[in-house]
């Protein structure tokens, strides 16, 4: 995961949450972007990488 933080959420005001498909990292897995707004600014992303969990 990698993430940033631009500033501060607000508790008193809504936070929009959008998820965007995002490229696949070196060994294939696939990624997702995730964004936050608040007041029409972005206040954080993240970009989240799923792995498989191994079955037993």
């Amino acid at each position: 995961m990698d993430t940033a933080f631009m500033r501060y959420a607000e508790l008193d005001a809504p936070c929009h949450i959008h998820t965007h498909p995002y490229t696949t990292d070196i060994s294939g897995h696939p990624r997702i972007l995730i964004t936050a707004h608040q007041h029409h600014t972005e206040i954080f992303t993240t970009i989240l990488t799923h792995t498989p969990t191994p079955q037993h």
